[in-house]
């Protein structure tokens, strides 16, 4: 209104309907000396008789005005100057083009906000719909920058989540899909293992026996032979029971369990046999609370991790098993860290990124199968695995279970 103002040298109202909606004499309408309603002659010629401009004296002062419409919206402007009776008739054809200058500014500007607004609204919809493309084709990565944070700038950070969540879902399937196809895989093999295993197991004892029986007229030889079939047999046995176990639908069955005396019964039987060689630390809080777990499941996954921690300190080493417990905001809540960090040679970053494969070793030996069906049983029983590594010092694999059902 101010720039209208100073357009025309004079003061100017705008009306809408009946009621005034702006002006630039704004004291004397809140003082009380101008009414806010629209001068009625004005409303009846301007609106209802919808004539171009109107012109009329009131006391003291001359009224003009003139329709405005823009932006599907209708107003009314008007124009009073005060005068002397003398210079109205002088002054009516001014206040005719004032008017009118008035309504034409109003229409520009009306237009201008129109279009800044439109092209406010537009362009996020356009890039929003050029992304909506994309993702239809497959191009899950397609993102739309978020510039306001108005309901537009809401609907895009959806649209961002909702496209972050459909990566995340096909990445889910796709590993699925492998993990099918390699049970299908592990299945078939585990069963063509087995079957020659125990005719090539019983025709090597019975050779063993035969010898014996004899004197042990083929010995040396024969003994070092029938070692190494039998030795290599068990290997056979224990490759077709891992194969079995990744191949088999494992169904978890959560009960209270302890977890110091499960890592006790886990990691026993290993303190004999490597005493001297790999020192075990095993530090474990006293307010350590029940959690619920499948106790087979969960103790078969500590014993694959700590198997290829072995594995990774051929000579001497320590492993340092570290237990925790961590509160979290809901819905998280609270949970259960163990931490197993060892001595050994580590593993390369392109090692670590297909770790969790099946049938993928860092080892000479093995199924590969260890580590993926500690991820697979860590996550049955609500929990998530985690491993780091660096080549040369050493390796930590971290797994996180809730402590709630």
């Amino acid at each position: 209104m101010a720039l209208v103002r100073r357009a025309i040298d004079e003061d100017v109202n705008l009306f809408e309907g009946a009621q005034l909606q702006v002006t630039s004499e704004r004291d004397l309408f809140e003082s009380g000396l101008l009414p806010m309603r629209t001068p009625a002659e004005v409303y009846r010629r301007i609106v209802l008789d919808r004539l171009p401009t109107f012109v009329r004296e009131e006391a003291g002062y001359l009224l003009a005005a003139a329709p405005v419409r823009a932006g599907g919206r209708e107003g009314v402007v008007t124009v009073p100057v005060t005068l002397r009776r003398e210079e109205s008739e002088r002054q009516i054809d001014d206040l005719d083009r004032q008017v009118l200058s008035a309504a034409v500014l109003f229409s520009l500007l009306f237009g201008a906000v129109g279009y800044g607004m439109a092209e406010r609204i537009a362009d996020p919809i356009s890039r929003l719909t050029r992304a909506t493309r994309r993702i239809a084709r497959g191009n899950l990565d397609a993102r739309v920058a978020a510039a306001a944070s108005d309901e537009l700038g809401r609907l895009i950070n959806d649209f961002n989540g909702m496209a972050d969540e459909l990566k995340r879902q096909r990445i889910e399937l796709e590993r699925t899909q492998r993990l099918e196809a390699w049970a299908d895989m592990a299945r078939q093999v585990a069963h063509d293992i087995k079957n020659p295993l125990t005719p090539i197991q019983l025709s090597a004892e019975h050779a063993r026996r035969v010898n014996i029986d004899h004197g042990g007229p083929l010995s040396p030889v024969l003994d070092d032979c029938i070692n190494t079939i039998l030795s290599q047999v068990r290997l056979l046995r224990q490759i077709a029971t891992e194969f079995s176990s990744f191949a088999s639908t494992a169904t978890a069955h959560p009960a209270p369990t302890l977890l110091t005396e499960l890592l006790d019964e886990v990691v026993g039987p290993y303190r004999s046999g490597l005493a001297g060689r790999i020192a075990i630390d095993v530090r474990v809080p006293d307010d350590l609370p029940v959690i619920q777990v499948d106790r087979n499941l969960l103790a078969r996954a500590f014993t694959n991790v700590i198997e290829n921690a072995l594995h990774a300190m051929p000579g001497n080493g320590r492993l340092t098993i570290l237990v925790r417990r961590v509160s979290a905001p809901p819905p998280r809540g609270e949970s259960v860290v163990i931490e197993m960090t060892d001595t050994g040679i580590g593993m390369d970053p392109e090692s670590i990124a297909r770790l969790f494969e099946p049938y993928f070793s860092t080892k000479a030996a093995g199924t590969g199968l260890g580590l993926t069906i500690a991820k697979r049983n860590i996550e049955l029983n609500g929990g998530m695995i985690e491993v780091h590594s660096q080549k040369g010092v050493g390796t930590v694999v971290t797994m996180t279970l809730p402590v709630g059902p």
